[in-house]
């Protein structure tokens, strides 16, 4: 989602051990590599309350484009492929 979470938020990683992977993981979302636009705040807010008023008995509902990129993205690759591309993403040496 689209807030500043991080930067309010989030305090650095403190372990050292984990910053070579932080790193990688942060460059994901600043380079566009994963090509991903995230959610406003508001959109989400929408979501969830049609999923808290409508009456549905559907279990899931997609939040936001990066919701639907995600989703769209595990049901062609499937599930186990999917993980694997998540992993390989963040996987460092």
């Amino acid at each position: 989602m689209n807030t500043d979470y991080v930067g309010r938020s989030l305090t650095y990683v403190a372990n050292e051990a984990y910053t070579p992977l932080w790193n990688k993981m942060m460059s994901g979302f600043e380079d566009g590599s994963t090509n991903v636009v995230f959610s406003e705040p508001e959109q989400i807010a929408a979501i969830i309350y049609e999923a808290a008023t409508d009456n549905k008995t559907q279990l899931r509902y997609l939040a936001g484009p990066d919701a639907v990129h995600a989703s769209q993205t595990r049901q062609k690759l499937g599930i186990q492929a999917h993980s694997e591309q998540i992993n390989e993403l963040y996987k460092f040496n």
